[in-house]
């Protein structure tokens, strides 16, 4: 699942798209904060 969330960061980068770039970056935060609080 992480690795997913990475790799759609990488792509979004290549793309040079800030919004999708912002907005993957966002959930993988919310992804991280879950994973810490659980």
């Amino acid at each position: 699942m992480l690795f997913l969330l990475i790799k759609e960061l990488k792509i979004a980068a290549l793309k040079k798209d800030n919004f999708i770039y912002f907005y993957l970056d966002n959930n993988l935060l919310i992804f991280l904060s879950i994973l810490l609080l659980e």
